[in-house]
């Protein structure tokens, strides 16, 4: 589950609580900081994901990740990343007791507030841990604190 988090927080700066007036133009600089990131699922087979406290900047995709597409569009506001992400688990079924879970995220999000303290989007998160591969849509959310 760790390495779905990882492959979704690389796209967020989130939020959707109160819609205010979708600023002209942003910058990647501004999705910089600590941010409370809800996950709603709305498909798929993966399951919940619990909120998260994450800090972040716009530039980082995560360690032992590799960058497959990024676009800014819209003044810099709507960002769509795809992303793998690689982590070693302990795993008591696997030969050696490690295995490598493999996580790939393709998402859109939108900086909703000028300062960037705001986002909203979506993701759609492939698992495949070598037992029971999953894939799940989910609603992103995340809040500056």
């Amino acid at each position: 589950m760790r390495a779905l988090l990882v492959g979704a927080l690389m796209l967020v700066g989130c939020s959707v609580e109160t819609k205010p007036v979708q600023p002209a133009s942003c910058s990647p600089d501004q999705r910089v900081g600590t941010y409370m990131v809800s996950f709603v699922e709305r498909s798929g087979s993966c399951g919940p994901v619990p909120d998260q406290l994450v800090s972040f900047n716009a530039a980082d995709i995560g360690q032992n990740c590799e960058l497959h597409s990024e676009r800014y569009s819209e003044g810099s506001c709507k960002l769509e990343r795809d992303i793998t992400c690689q982590e070693r688990v302990k795993d008591d079924l696997a030969w050696g007791g490690w295995s490598t879970v493999e996580t790939r995220t393709t998402g859109v999000t939108k900086q909703v507030t000028a300062d960037g303290s705001r986002i909203e989007g979506t993701a759609t998160v492939s698992i495949d841990d070598g037992h029971k591969p999953c894939t799940s849509t989910y609603d992103i959310v995340a809040v500056r604190q």
